[in-house]
């Protein structure tokens, strides 16, 4: 007879699973619940925590879904090129905004800045970049990590054109005057996926530091 744990079952009983583990805890139900279309977007993150009253339209979460499977899934061959381009500005914005607020602190010159640099790299009027920023926006709150925004970005900037993305991402992250631990976190974890070394990272801030006076 087979030993393990606990009595053997008896020939040709039938194994029933106890009542108690088919009972879901709250925690249970609510994390299978953030998964949308397969994407977690459940959000680990205080500093941009949802409204507490109110829900978002079905549309809204239709359209934050999409973009998240974007960002998330590899361009397809036959995508059009200039979806790969969307996904990066897309990428690139929501990456600028993850450094912003990780201080828990949004600040207007952030928020300035990233339209500058958006503006700067994509040849965008000032509208159109406050646009994409503010897109970009609710897709960085509901991403539960960076990965998806330095891949999407990895796609379409080639190693060597990676310093200038670093020192964007600085000049963001020096926009508001101070150096925070958590900014200097994330800074290290984006650049570390961008693939871009520590010393190239600290030339970077300081040609940053120099362009934003």
């Amino acid at each position: 007879m087979a030993r393990g744990i606990g009595r053997p079952l008896r020939r040709g009983a039938a194994f029933q699973v106890p009542a108690a583990s088919k009972m879901q805890t709250a925690p249970e139900r609510a994390a299978k619940r953030s998964f949308v279309d397969g994407f977690d977007t459940r959000n680990s993150r205080s500093i941009v925590a949802l409204p507490p009253t109110g829900r978002r339209s079905t549309d809204n979460l239709k359209m934050l879904s999409s973009l998240l499977k974007r960002l998330a899934s590899p361009p397809r061959a036959e995508a059009p090129a200039d979806s790969g381009h969307e996904r990066a500005r897309l990428a690139l914005a929501a990456l600028l905004i993850r450094v912003a607020r990780s201080d828990r602190d949004y600040a207007e010159q952030e928020k300035s800045q990233i339209d500058i640099v958006l503006s700067r790299r994509f040849g965008l009027q000032a509208g159109e970049a406050e646009n994409l920023r503010l897109r970009a926006e609710k897709i960085e709150e509901e991403a539960l990590d960076s990965v998806q925004f330095t891949r999407a970005i990895k796609e379409s900037v080639p190693f060597e054109e990676r310093f200038g993305i670093v020192e964007e991402l600085w000049e963001v992250a020096l926009a508001d005057g101070t150096r925070d631990h958590d900014e200097d976190g994330i800074m290290r974890l984006a650049v570390k996926l961008l693939g871009v070394n520590d010393r190239d990272s600290a030339l970077a801030r300081q040609s940053a530091a120099k362009r934003i006076g």
